[in-house]
């Protein structure tokens, strides 16, 4: 069964993904990218250590010295996560970013 596909679309499913013979198919290129269904980040908020913010998307953490960093998340629940040096992206609605235990030393961002 075949699965068209609309554009502009939110997302593609990989079943709707086929190599066969030559169609009217677009090529997937710079001009025309892949649509997926995450669309990308568009801001990033500061935290201030201990200050509560709006949970968002996800929390990007630069770190200039390793270590681990307590979150305080959507729910208020509270989880500690080891962290290295360079740029990680956590997959977390954060409140907050707590000073009782976190000890790397890092920039912390909201991303919306």
């Amino acid at each position: 069964m075949p699965y068209p596909i609309n554009v502009p679309a939110g997302y593609v499913p990989l079943n709707a993904i086929a190599f066969s013979t030559e169609s009217d198919a677009v090529s997937v290129d710079a001009d025309h990218p892949l649509p997926i269904s995450e669309p990308a980040y568009r801001g990033a908020i500061p935290f201030e250590i201990d200050v509560d913010q709006q949970p968002r998307r996800a929390l990007a953490v630069i770190c200039t010295t390793s270590g681990t960093v307590t979150l305080k998340l959507a729910d208020n629940s509270v989880i500690a996560v080891p962290i290295s040096q360079g740029l990680s992206l956590l997959p977390f609605a954060v409140k907050s970013v707590t000073a009782l235990g976190t000890t790397a030393i890092a920039s912390y961002f909201n991303l919306i």
